[in-house]
């Protein structure tokens, strides 16, 4: 991904419309992984994404400079943000896999995500 194209990301507020496949995705794992409470935690997963630090330092790798912070999973923006970011990367290399996959692919990015999330998700994203 091009430095411009992640510029664009990061300056759009809000990083997806409703309407966009990604903001639709990241709109399901909300529900699915908080419920969308900003301070929900799960072990090291935190945030209303349930953001591991692994994540902020997968997101920090693609962007190639280290921009979020252990403590940016608990802003609900910045999670967003982070999860846009990781999905503006794979989803160029994922090019056929559906909006369920897709959403496995946070919980587990080797594409295991037990068959009770996938479910989970689906249900959301009706």
């Amino acid at each position: 991904m091009h430095k411009v194209a992640f510029a664009v990301l990061l300056s759009a507020t809000p990083i997806f419309a409703s309407t966009d496949r990604v903001g639709k995705v990241i709109g399901a794992l909300i529900q699915v992984e908080s419920r969308g409470v900003s301070d929900a935690r799960n072990g090291n997963a935190v945030g209303v994404l349930q953001i591991k630090p692994i994540m902020v330092r997968e997101v920090n790798r693609i962007l190639r400079k280290d921009v979020y912070k252990p403590e940016d999973r608990l802003d609900k923006q910045k999670s967003i943000d982070m999860a846009g970011i990781f999905y503006a990367y794979w989803i160029p290399r994922w090019p056929k896999m559906s909006d369920r996959e897709l959403a496995g692919r946070w919980m587990l990015p080797n594409g295991k995500a037990p068959e009770w999330y996938k479910k989970r998700i689906d249900k959301e994203l009706k």
